[in-house]
């Protein structure tokens, strides 16, 4: 536990390290003085509230895969990998930032990558099924069709990936080859109970959708 301890310790100042490298403070004050305070206010607000959200669902993807029962480590994690995406490895290093600092033993850490990896896939098919909805009762006329069809089978091939994962999991786990039986303890995480992958589906599309709405008021 201590070593995990002191690792996290290193990955907050490191993220520090990062603010204080990349970003020209002096821009971002005269940035933030060229802006109304209560847009900056609402904004900062809102965005926070995204990410509340978006913990609570990845805490129920941690609770499910026995990882982690803290919401507050939920919490932490994610403001923490939302803080690391605003610099360089774009969302990557924030997914990594994510998985390690909710593990409390070494052996966690490659299933909490796997995780996040399933957590970002359970993203994309909602994103893309906000994108046919959108192109079919907003946008038809300026679409492809091809493209919503290209969108449609997106989101039908992850649906059915998320479904699969735990037979999957449970075939390669009975292999006798090692490297499928890792592959299979890997997927183990993909959540079995059908009511939090609609639980978390769920709170994706809301993410989602206020992050759109924040992101069109800002703008």
């Amino acid at each position: 536990y201590m070593k995990m301890f002191l690792l996290k310790a290193l990955v907050s100042i490191g993220s520090l390290a990062l603010l204080f490298y990349f970003a020209d403070l002096s821009q971002f004050s005269s940035a933030l003085r060229s802006v109304s305070l209560p847009v900056v206010v609402a904004a900062a607000v809102g965005y926070a509230l995204t990410v509340v959200l978006s913990s609570y669902k990845w805490f129920l993807l941690l609770r499910a895969a026995r990882i982690s029962d803290s919401p507050l480590e939920a919490v932490n994690s994610s403001f923490a990998g939302m803080y690391v995406n605003c610099f360089g490895l774009g969302t990557i290093g924030g997914d990594i930032v994510r998985a390690f600092l909710v593990c409390e033993r070494p052996s966690d850490v490659g299933r909490s990558v796997a995780l996040v990896v399933f957590d970002r896939l359970l993203g994309l098919s909602v994103l893309a099924f906000i994108g046919v909805m959108a192109s079919l009762f907003v946008l038809l006329s300026s679409v492809p069709p091809s493209l919503i069809a290209i969108a449609m089978l997106v989101v039908l091939a992850l649906v059915i990936a998320g479904l699969s994962a735990p037979r999957v999991a449970a075939f390669l786990t009975a292999s006798n080859r090692s490297a499928l039986r890792r592959i299979g303890k890997l997927l183990e995480v993909v959540p079995r109970n059908p009511a939090v992958l609609a639980k978390a589906g769920l709170l994706s599309a809301v993410f989602h959708i206020a992050q759109i709405a924040l992101f069109w008021c800002i703008a």
